[in-house]
């Protein structure tokens, strides 16, 4: 039985968790290629991946449960980080 659709539901500690190991992964993976072919832009992504990885295991499960405004903040800044990240990402794949 539902409760009502899962856009609806609140995101556990767990789920933030998930998303920050992620962007982790993200970063080992990035930074793995742009250092081996040499593409500062990559190196770049993915240091912003980790600060993002940071910011999401550190920093947003604490917000996360405060003020529907500061929440809502949060999320918008981490949407963007991410959305930098893989434009770096996807510039740094044509780089040769």
């Amino acid at each position: 039985m539902s409760t009502g659709p899962a856009s609806a539901q609140p995101r556990t500690s767990l789920a933030w968790q998930r998303t920050g190991l992620g962007l982790l992964a993200l970063a080992a993976v990035l930074l793995k290629t742009g250092v081996s072919r040499d593409v500062p832009l990559e190196v770049v992504a993915a240091g912003l991946a980790l600060l993002t990885s940071a910011a999401v295991l550190a920093l947003l499960p604490r917000v996360v449960g405060t003020d529907p405004r500061r929440r809502s903040l949060a999320l918008s800044a981490l949407t963007g980080a991410v959305l930098i990240v893989e434009v770096l990402a996807v510039a740094g794949a044509f780089v040769d």
